[in-house]
């Protein structure tokens, strides 16, 4: 868990595939933050599989998707309450220059022939026919 490695192992871990990006000063508390959000989305997670069984999709923003954010921390809640649980990523992906190995389970490539865009502009047709629209 990045909580417990000193911080500069936590931002190089945090390092972006973007070219000059770098920590900026003034986000010193963003990442405790993000932390604090992500252990109470793993928990409200659980909670409602523990509560309702069966399996749970949840829709969170591409930080909290991360293997080390929601993922790993609802796996690691479930391990510590007795009922070992597996979490699978699906992030949401645009260029060529793709994350470091083992950062998500699978990426959705956005752009391209097949991808994102092109499911999105065709749910977008489906909306319109449905409401009968051109």
């Amino acid at each position: 868990d990045m909580l417990q490695m000193p911080l500069q192992d936590a931002v190089r871990r945090m390092d972006l595939p973007v070219d000059e990006w770098s920590p900026k000063n003034k986000l010193n508390n963003m990442y405790q933050a993000q932390v604090l959000w992500d252990e109470f989305m793993a928990n409200t997670a659980l909670a409602y599989i523990n509560d309702v069984g069966g399996r749970l999709v949840a829709l969170a923003g591409a930080n909290h998707v991360w293997r080390d954010a929601i993922p790993e921390r609802f796996e690691r809640q479930a391990a510590q309450g007795g009922t070992p649980r597996k979490a699978v990523t699906i992030v949401p992906w645009r260029g060529d220059r793709l994350p470091p190995p083992g950062v998500a389970d699978f990426l959705l490539r956005m752009d391209g022939a097949g991808g994102g865009d092109e499911i999105a502009a065709v749910l977008q047709e489906q909306r319109q026919r449905l409401r009968g629209q051109p």
